[in-house]
């Protein structure tokens, strides 16, 4: 396991939170001049700590909620096959609303 120091445990910190920040601003932020703060990343790279950086998409903004409405009919009507489809509706996030007929 990988020792990690203060101005590590910072860095991933930053990096978590904004992995766009530039090299000046980490350095700044971390109170390191800018070559000893890059090496520091990269080291966390090389080793496996940073795994890679991502952007966070909000799919709201390119496919907006629209309203379905689905009728589902269960094949056995009993207690077991509606808790069943029960535990799936509950695990879905994109059904909001689910009423019994």
């Amino acid at each position: 396991m990988m020792k990690l120091d203060r101005f590590d445990l910072k860095i991933l910190d930053i990096l978590s939170r904004d992995g766009r920040i530039t090299k000046s601003k980490l350095a700044e932020a971390i109170n390191l001049s800018v070559s000893p703060c890059w090496e520091r990343v990269k080291r966390l790279e090389t080793a496996g700590v940073i795994e890679g950086y991502t952007a966070r998409i909000n799919a709201e903004v390119l496919v907006p909620r629209n309203p379905v409405w689905v009728q589902i009919e269960l094949k056995q009507h009993n207690a077991e096959s509606f808790a069943r489809f029960e535990a799936l509706v509950m695990q879905t996030p994109e059904v909001t609303e689910c009423v019994a007929v």
